[in-house]
């Protein structure tokens, strides 16, 4: 299996190792442009969300343009009940669903998205504790109470980066997405902070024990007879084999530097303001940071975690125009190791952002 950051090697023994002697991978995901692009994902008894559920996935948007489904399941405007998670016209992330005695539930963040960024998103539906709540990078964003109410299900296919409605297909959405994972169960903040940043071990996708019922690491692209129509379906490696056929504008897209912004909405940048993607990655335990300015600037450079914390400055001060390169060794601004994991390196200059993820594996 190759996951595209992680380069396993199956022993014989059955047991899991990391191999770093292949070249190492550039970060592989879906590319929706916003016109017609989804991916369709048969209706199976397990996608089914008659109790607790949790929906989770990486995000970045490109645009910032109105009402954008992620992904859903159930056609709108019909009796079929359904549940959905959308970036909203005020940027916002909504998370809706349908109860058995046909009540909506609808709840949104209070936090704001940014296009240009990447975001950890967990919707979740708690019956135990009788609540419904939203996750950003690993920390609550709302939540609100469940009523007492149960989903309802549906024998619609689930949609990803499209609504379905009677009238056909809409809501486009522009942008990335990632590591797709639904769980038949409601996971708790500790359990989404733990593996967030991470591939999913076996031990989750290759039993039903851990209530995981779709597993699409977005990493290639496959025959896999959905659809009918060649090399483009995406395998969940979770035990369901929910296999997606991806239709429309969207692809499979291979990630270097992405752009942020200074104003929501706009991607525009002064020419030759680039954040290089670091290489190698994944690595250890050092990687090499290249940029490029096109006048002087006051700049920064730093690494974050995915909870937003910065834990390295690596530049701060005013540069002239020019490529410049830094070297991150897996440390702190203390000096101590940080963990294996996903992190991002950020340049701010001339007023405009531009960051990557990186992949630290020890």
């Amino acid at each position: 299996m190759m996951k595209k950051c992680l380069l396993y090697t199956i022993l014989a023994a059955g047991m899991l190792a990391l191999s770093l002697k292949a070249q190492p991978l550039q970060p592989t995901l879906l590319n929706f442009e916003g016109d017609d692009g989804r991916v369709e994902v048969p209706d199976h008894p397990s996608l089914d969300f008659a109790g607790s559920f949790t929906v989770e996935l990486w995000f970045q948007p490109l645009m910032l343009d109105g009402w954008q489904r992620l992904i859903g399941k159930g056609t709108v405007n019909t009796a079929e009940a359904n549940w959905s998670v959308s970036l909203m016209s005020d940027n916002t992330i909504d998370f809706f669903w349908e109860s058995a005695d046909d009540r909506d539930h609808l709840l949104s963040t209070t936090d704001t998205i940014r296009a240009g960024e990447f975001y950890h998103l967990a919707a979740v539906l708690d019956l135990e504790a009788n609540e419904f709540r939203i996750y950003l990078n690993g920390n609550l964003s709302a939540t609100a109470t469940a009523q007492g109410d149960t989903p309802a299900v549906n024998d619609d296919p689930l949609y990803v980066g499209m609504r379905r409605t009677i009238n056909g297909l809409e809501k486009a959405y522009a942008g990335y997405l990632d590591e797709v994972r639904l769980w038949q169960r409601a996971r708790t903040r500790q359990q989404i902070r733990r593996t967030l940043n991470k591939a999913l071990a076996p031990q989750y996708y290759q039993s039903a024990d851990s209530g995981l019922v779709a597993y699409w690491q977005c990493d290639s692209l496959e025959d896999l007879g959905i659809g009918g129509d060649g090399v483009d379906d995406i395998r969940d490696l979770s035990i369901y084999g929910n296999h997606g056929d991806l239709a429309g504008d969207v692809t499979l897209t291979t990630v270097g530097a992405y752009t942020g912004i200074g104003q929501p909405g706009s991607l525009a940048r002064p020419e030759g303001f680039v954040l290089w993607q670091n290489y190698p990655n994944p690595f250890n335990p050092k990687t090499v940071i290249r940029y490029q300015l096109s006048g002087i600037s006051d700049t920064e450079v730093a690494v974050y975690n995915l909870l937003g914390q910065r834990i390295r400055l690596l530049m701060q001060g005013r540069q002239a125009a020019g490529a410049y390169e830094l070297t991150w060794n897996g440390r702190d601004d203390a000096g101590r190791e940080v963990s294996s994991g996903f992190y991002i390196c950020e340049l701010k200059a001339g007023g405009y952002r531009q960051a990557v993820r990186m992949l630290l594996l020890k």
